[in-house]
């Protein structure tokens, strides 16, 4: 468990993950999302706060399955977590269910709770260290050494509960034993399986989600558990206090008497952290006993705890409550080393020039420092941090959201300004929501009055009334307007997820001239063809008539000239 990815198939490039990273361990490619490992603390505010579930977790949780069938000794540690989720008897249930799926004991982190308490009185009782920095939040640990490792040496060198309960499991019980850690954080699984420091006393880390699911595919009703295993009995105890905020002080308090020549501080979620380290380097505190925690109100609101923010405030009463009840050390552990060496991972990154920063910014329109609106929207603080991180490929150019809007704006301006159409926005009840500048011209009204009007005042509603009711668009509809001498073909287009429609007129006013002058012309063309017709067929027939006369007059002639050779010359009778 604890490493995590991104699909890309479902990521929908919101970037919401960039801005709530505190540490910008996403980088940015191809306009999708991807996760640095060398880079990220596990604080696990991406994977809670992703609206496509685009972030994906891997689990040991087919590890633990499969200790479980090799019938391996295998022991349950629950995280002080726990009490912010379940109830007294759901606590109980919880326990006896893990039995039933077959771990073979489960375990509190009682005894690492109270060796770790023990640990930090002795560190009170030595007043060496300027300030104590508490060690059991893994996430803040990998930030100290990552990012501020000039707070190593306030960071307490001792390991977490976890780790302490795992190496007294292994050193009590033999390390044959496979111990699992249940809780609600990502970063346990770095402590406990990646560090070198503290690897070998866990041998894998599940969720309370994973629990749930895993309870629910088993068919195990916690509900329905009345009769429970005689190690489960539900017995507060100071040690369960770390889970809540402030719980670790009111823990080590109550073990050391008080926090001797040290005040006490509680500092959680990621932010404030960082501001106390700027605190620190300023000398403004010393001698204060510092309980820190990555997420705010305390493990209990862990990204894996699978329950709601306001079982916080539940447990931190809970925790109240449960004080006054607890008794003086019940026990002491010896020969139990958990002491732990902080160093430094801090990576060294190359910073770009000067003029590579500005010319990075100019090329998003932040050419002057004023221009730098610092709006933080693409997840860095400043817009320089912004070109810093473009620069060292961990963001793109264009993941600028002021920049890209006016980017968009600004071509819109342009594409409405000068077509040659007529374009206008008409919503449901009729009302113009924008007119362009050719629609200005048409219909002799500027935007600013025109917004103010409803359709039906400059052109008459019909057309648009009949796209809302049908909720279809009408295509290449000849609409003329005698009132503004113009003729249009109009498309009005029906936007369902806006309920608006847009009106796109194309002016075909010349083009209607046009063709009437080429059809009138045509028209005398014909007439005039009709005409030759006619005066051809008169001339055809006055001439078919004389040749008629002349024809009949020629055979007269003809046939006398015939006759008068044929008698020429006869004798006489």
């Amino acid at each position: 468990m604890g490493i995590i990815g991104f699909k890309k198939a479902t990521c929908k490039d919101c970037y919401k993950c960039v801005r709530l990273c505190p540490v910008k361990a996403i980088r940015i490619k191809n306009e999708h999302a991807s996760f640095v490992a060398k880079d990220c603390i596990l604080c696990g505010r991406c994977t809670s706060s992703c609206p496509q579930r685009a972030i994906k977790m891997f689990s040991d949780l087919e590890k633990v399955k499969a200790f479980l069938s090799e019938d391996i000794y295998t022991a349950a540690i629950i995280s002080p977590a726990y009490l912010g989720i379940y109830d007294k008897a759901s606590a109980d249930a919880l326990i006896q269910g893990l039995y039933q799926l077959g771990f073979n004991a489960v375990h509190k982190t009682q005894e690492g709770s109270r060796m770790v308490n023990n640990a930090y009185k002795e560190l009170l009782r030595e007043n060496k260290m300027d300030n104590i920095i508490t060690s059991f939040c893994p996430a803040i640990n990998q930030l100290v050494e990552k990012y501020h490792p000039d707070m190593i040496p306030y960071m307490a060198p001792i390991v977490s509960p976890m780790i302490a309960q795992g190496k007294f499991l292994k050193e009590s019980k033999g390390t044959h034993i496979k111990v699992v850690s249940i809780t609600s954080c990502l970063a346990d699984s770095v402590e406990a399986t990646k560090d070198a420091r503290t690897k070998g006393y866990i041998d894998a880390v599940i969720s309370f989600k994973d629990v749930k699911a895993w309870l629910l595919q088993s068919d195990v009703q916690l509900g329905s558990i009345d009769r429970y295993h005689p190690d489960s009995v539900y017995s507060p105890t100071i040690d369960d206090a770390y889970a809540a905020r402030g719980g670790s002080v009111l823990a080590i308090e109550a073990i050391s008497g008080s926090s001797q020549n040290y005040r006490s501080l509680v500092v959680d979620s990621i932010e404030e952290c960082v501001a106390l380290f700027d605190s620190i380097r300023r000398h403004e505190i010393k001698k204060c006993l510092i309980e820190v925690a990555s997420c705010k109100g305390g493990c209990i609101d862990g990204p894996v705890s699978g329950v709601s923010r306001e079982n916080q405030f539940k447990a931190q009463l809970f925790v109240q409550n449960i004080l006054p009840e607890i008794e003086a050390d019940k026990f002491v552990l010896e020969n139990v080393a958990i002491d732990k060496e902080f160093h430094s991972l801090k990576t060294d990154v190359k910073m770009p020039s000067e003029e590579d920063i500005r010319k990075i910014l100019s090329k998003i329109g932040k050419d002057t420092p004023n221009k730098e609106l610092n709006c933080g929207a693409c997840g860095f603080t400043t817009c320089r941090e912004k070109a810093i991180a473009t620069l060292q490929n961990k963001s793109e150019i264009t993941l600028c959201i002021p920049y890209m809007y006016e980017q968009a704006r600004s071509l819109s301006d342009v594409i409405l300004s000068v077509t040659p159409n007529m374009i206008m926005l008409i919503d449901e009840q009729m009302r113009i929501k924008d007119f362009n500048n050719a629609a200005e011209v048409q219909f002799d009204i500027a935007k600013e009055d025109a917004v103010k009007k409803s359709i039906s005042e400059i052109l008459g509603d019909e057309n648009f009334r009949k796209v809302f009711e049908t909720k279809r668009s009408i295509m290449n509809l000849k609409v003329e307007y005698p009132q503004y001498h113009l003729t249009t073909i109009q498309n009005i287009i029906y936007v369902r997820q806006h309920h608006i429609a847009i009106g796109i007129f194309r002016d075909i006013t010349a083009e209607e001239k046009d063709v009437e002058r080429r059809y009138k012309m045509k028209m005398k063309a014909v007439d005039a063809a009709q005409m030759v017709i006619d005066k051809q067929m008169l001339i055809a027939q006055e001439i078919a008539g004389l040749l008629g006369e002349t024809t009949a007059e020629t055979k007269v002639t003809l046939t006398n000239l015939r006759d008068s050779i044929l008698h020429d010359g006869d004798e006489p009778k």
